[in-house]
């Protein structure tokens, strides 16, 4: 007796339903806010920031942070670096920083925006011990 090895239209039926809900589910996942990103790119920042200051001291020389739009970078004592990626969400300045051996760095602000080019917050450091602040745009 010969038997025909193919998919039922049934079973081809199934499978393509099964596909379809898994897709619709894919698509209405929530997708996190914008004031969500920034929160969490600011905690991630506060973190790699602390990480780099303490890689200047440890290794009694100057660290330099370098901004891109995408990207922060900095070589740590061990000379790896280290990067932390900026959201797309988020544009940071191209710029570079310098942390002292000391841990101080010069005052300065950092200003990110948005891709449209309006202005999220500002990272304000200040006199001191590299302490910074966060300025939200209003």
């Amino acid at each position: 007796m010969f038997r025909n090895k193919a998919f039922t239209l049934l079973e081809s039926l199934i499978v393509l339903s099964i596909i379809a809900f898994l897709c619709a589910i894919a698509v209405s996942l929530p997708r996190p806010t914008e004031k969500q990103v920034t929160k969490s790119f600011l905690k991630k920042y506060e973190s790699f920031y602390s990480q780099a200051q303490l890689s200047a001291q440890r290794s009694n020389r100057d660290t330099e942070l370098i901004f891109n739009q995408n990207d922060i970078y900095f070589s740590d004592c061990h000379k790896r670096l280290q990067r932390l990626a900026i959201p797309k969400e988020i544009l940071a300045p191209s710029r570079k920083m310098v942390i002292k051996a000391n841990g101080y760095v010069a005052p300065m602000t950092l200003i990110f925006s948005n891709p449209e080019g309006d202005r999220k917050f500002s990272l304000i450091y200040s006199l001191g011990f590299g302490n910074y602040r966060v300025e939200k745009s209003k």
